[in-house]
């Protein structure tokens, strides 16, 4: 349901307010029940705002990769840092530092994209712990490519490559599952990636 509250609150024309004049179920009635629906609301949003019209946000059946994404940009000791990792529920696969300037919801989708790129060709399940990442390649990503790459206020928006290579990653799976899942909440076996992240961080960065 995430990604349709998404949907709404990005449109301009859609306001979200309480009213107690009108009564939603009134606009479920038609004048015969058994008429059939003209169109699959659900899989209109997904076909015309998702970055690719197979894209779920409900996990696979035995998926060949299950990956976990962290991005992460933080002060240690008065350096900024900031770096991204990709995992198993068991093992690292890739990890990296990124300039020092770049912010949290920039590493995020770096660690995205990489986690697509890994992918290629392979069914998989990609969990990440970023409301921002998650709403990009769900619903945000496909409305800025099609405005132009500007918000809904008309300026342009941040970390414009990354969006749009996002946009082309997720392609490359033969099918793709992001979720969505609290930080810290990846499950039992799963280190705390994000500690584990910024201590490598700082070991790579003391080396410079």
């Amino acid at each position: 349901m995430l990604k349709y509250q998404v949907v709404l609150l990005e449109r301009d024309d859609v306001e979200l307010k309480t009213t107690a004049i009108v009564n939603p179920a009134m606009f479920l009635s038609t004048e015969n029940p058994t008429e059939k629906l003209e169109h699959d609301c659900l899989l209109t949003i997904e076909q015309v705002y998702s970055s690719r019209p197979d894209l779920t946000d409900e996990p696979l059946k035995d998926p060949d990769l299950e990956l976990f994404t962290d991005g992460s940009s933080f002060v240690q000791e008065g350096r900024r840092m900031a770096g991204y990792a990709v995992v198993t529920t068991d093992k690292e696969l890739e990890s990296g530092t990124l300039p020092a300037n770049t912010s949290a919801q920039k590493a995020e989708l770096v660690a995205l994209k990489q986690a697509l790129r890994m992918a290629e060709g392979k069914r998989v399940n990609i969990q990440t712990d970023s409301k921002y990442s998650f709403g990009v390649i769900h619903t945000h990503g496909a409305i800025w490519k099609e405005r132009g790459l500007l918000s809904a206020q008309g300026s342009p928006i941040r970390h414009k490559e990354e969006v749009l290579q996002l946009l082309q990653d997720v392609q490359k799976p033969k099918e793709v599952a992001v979720m969505h899942c609290k930080a810290h909440q990846f499950g039992q076996t799963v280190i705390d990636w994000q500690i584990k992240l910024q201590r490598r961080l700082q070991d790579k960065v003391s080396l410079h």
